[in-house]
């Protein structure tokens, strides 16, 4: 019989909450504004706010960001 207990957390979020706080405001475009021009060796490197997933904070990031600004998650 196997005792061994596992735990899983999932988070879902949606494409410019990058803080992870429901909606899509300021304080992810800050975020993604700290992160701008880096690259993961960098010291300021959030992977949070590379939603494009092309390994870069760029211009695509903020763009992708600000037209999401004011949205919310869905609430069940």
């Amino acid at each position: 019989m196997n005792s061994n207990i596992v735990s899983v957390t999932v988070v879902f979020g949606f494409l410019g909450d990058v803080n992870g706080d429901g909606k899509v405001g300021g304080k992810d475009i800050a975020l993604a504004a700290v992160s701008f021009g880096t690259v993961p060796e960098n010291a300021r490197w959030n992977p949070d706010v590379g939603i494009n997933l092309d390994v870069k904070i760029d211009g695509e990031e903020l763009v992708l960001i600000a037209l999401r600004f004011g949205m919310a998650a869905c609430s069940p």
